[in-house]
């Protein structure tokens, strides 16, 4: 065997590990990086008068408001829910109620606005799933 021989039998088990290390981080990043998304409205909006339909990342949630009651109803398990409105209690965001299944999610609306929502309101929604968070930020429109 000559020298070029061995020196390769020596060196491919630490290029062999380096490179599964190697995959494993690059792989890591890509997972990394889709794991955010954005969740628009579908169609019309008008909270005030009927359902709000988001879609995105293969996530869908009906936005309704029932009573004095905002419901968030999903596609799929959540993990967590917060809304909030654009300049309304220092953009603070609140968190919502799951449900037994965790796919119907409820605030009263009073918690997060000053006073009952109204078209042209700005909705801010953050909602995990999954291990990914979803964002959407809507204005009502009549």
């Amino acid at each position: 065997m000559n020298r070029h021989t061995k020196t390769a039998i020596m060196v491919a088990p630490f290029l062999a590990i380096g490179g599964y290390i190697a995959t494993d981080y690059y792989d890591q990043y890509k997972t990394d990086q889709k794991r955010y998304h954005n969740i628009t409205v579908q169609g019309e909006c008008d909270i005030v008068r009927g359902p709000c339909l988001l879609e995105g990342a293969g996530l869908i949630l009906e936005y309704t408001l029932k009573g004095q009651m905002t419901n968030i109803e999903a596609n799929y398990p959540l993990t967590t829910a917060a809304i909030g409105m654009k300049g309304a209690g220092g953009d603070k965001p609140f968190n919502l109620k799951p449900s037994s299944n965790q796919k119907n999610w409820l605030i009263n609306t009073s918690t997060y606005t000053d006073s009952n929502l109204s078209s042209n309101s700005t909705i801010r929604l953050i909602v995990t799933a999954k291990g990914h968070s979803f964002f959407s930020e809507f204005t009502s429109t009549p």
